[in-house]
This record gives C-alpha cells, sequence and structure tokens, in this order.
C-alpha cells in the first residue's frame, strides 16, 4: 500500500523532471521550438537520443535531458547537441562532475574559441588529457579557463595551446583562477607595452620576437621565459 503509492510518487516526480529538461532544452535549441513538422521531427529525434543514451550508460534520462538544454543554451543547433552529447558523457565520467556541468563546461570552451557541435570531441580530449597530464581537476582546469580564455582567443591562440600552458602552470603549482588570470596577464602585458617587454627579454639575452603572442603559441612563450630564466618578478 504506503509502499507502492510512495514509488509511484517517486516515478511521477522522475518524469516530471525529465520532461521539464527537456521542454527547457526545446525552447532553447534553435530549430524545434517554431511548432513546425520539422521541428517536431526533430525534437522526436533528440528525445530519442537522449532515452538512448540513458539506457545505454549510468546517466538517468534526466541528467541526459539537462546535459542537452546546456548545450542548446552554448547556442548549439540540435544536430550539433545530439552529436555532442556522447563526448559529454564521457568527459563527465572522467572528470568526476555532473553531467550538466560537464556540457556547460565543454560549451564554455567551445564558444571561447568559436567552435562548432562537430568539435565537441575534440574538446573532450583536450579537457581529459589536460586533467591527466597536469596536476589539476577538471573543475579547476574550467575554472582557470573561464578567466585566460577571452584573452587567448583575440590574441589568437590555439584552444590546445592554451590548455596546455594552463596545466604547464598547475604542474608548478599555479592552478584555478590564479593560473587563468596569470596566463591572462602574461598575455596582455606582452602586448600592452612592447617596448618594456622588448628591454625586459633582452636583459635575458632573448628578444621580443621569441615571446610575441602575435605570432608564437603561449606554450612556447612560458617555456621561452623558463629557459632564459625569467624571475617571477618581472
Amino acid at each position: 500500500g504506503a509502499g507502492l503509492i510512495l514509488l509511484g510518487s517517486n516515478i511521477i516526480s522522475v518524469g516530471a523532471a525529465y520532461q521539464q529538461s527537456m521542454d527547457t532544452a526545446r525552447s532553447v535549441i534553435s530549430g524545434i521550438n517554431d511548432g513546425t513538422q520539422e521541428a517536431n521531427t526533430l525534437f522526436a529525434q533528440l528525445e530519442a537520443t537522449v532515452l538512448r543514451l540513458a539506457a545505454s550508460t549510468k546517466f538517468s534520462s534526466t541528467e541526459v535531458a539537462e546535459g542537452a538544454k546546456f548545450l542548446g543554451q552554448a547556442g548549439l543547433s540540435v544536430q550539433e547537441t545530439m552529436a555532442a552529447l556522447p563526448a559529454v558523457l564521457n568527459l563527465s565520467m572522467a572528470g568526476f562532475v555532473d553531467l550538466g556541468r560537464s556540457a556547460e563546461i565543454a560549451a564554455d570552451f567551445m564558444n571561447a574559441f568559436q567552435l562548432r557541435g562537430a568539435e565537441v570531441g575534440r574538446v573532450v580530449d583536450i579537457l581529459t588529457k589536460g586533467e591527466v597530464v597536469a596536476n589539476t581537476t577538471l573543475l579547476q582546469l574550467a575554472n582557470a579557463f573561464s578567466f585566460a580564455a577571452p584573452v587567448a582567443a583575440a590574441m589568437g591562440q590555439s584552444i590546445e595551446d592554451t590548455a596546455a600552458s594552463l596545466s604547464l602552470l598547475s604542474n608548478s603549482g599555479i592552478k584555478a583562477s590564479r593560473a587563468g588570470t596569470g596566463l591572462a596577464q602574461i598575455l596582455s602585458g606582452l602586448v600592452r607595452d612592447t617596448e618594456k617587454t622588448t628591454k625586459l627579454i633582452e636583459r635575458y639575452g632573448s628578444s621580443f620576437e621569441a615571446v610575441d603572442p602575435q605570432v608564437r603559441s603561449v606554450i612556447d612563450i612560458i617555456l621561452e621565459f623558463k629557459a632564459v630564466g625569467v624571475s617571477a618578478a618581472d
């Protein structure tokens, strides 16, 4: 009696949460919210993808729907969202963070470097590699990236080099927001006063050309600083 009522109540609650997540996903993903037959067909395909992934992984249908919602909020199309979801599930498992947060992290990386949904696998590979090779967690790496990415992307730095630089700083004990703000300050400082930078780097026996972020990768710049012995004070 009471047990069956409680079980039924839980099932209804889970179903309502799933439906709410799917409704939100539908409202934020372009191409499936205008009520046309094509939109309804695409939404049905998205829903089938969500349920298939929920059935074949440890994640619930509500969790996968939440992942779809975050990807949609980041501007991914319905086709890009469906293509991105499996990689985002893998990222969540590798980084030990919930699926919604994993989708948000991947989407933030993609938006910062103007990447599209088809490249989410590339982003996930970068994130999981960065977490493995550096003494850091996925959340710390994401935190660092949120500070560094706008400056790095504006200077034409690649997502790979930016992540590798943050990993390098993390291995040196500079993590999370400290790593992100530090990398942003390095890049902006180099171009803000090129005359000062030139004098400084020449004092160490190098040249501005070796650390110019407009033509050199950020990882090469950091390695050049280490090679010539630039002090922390400088």
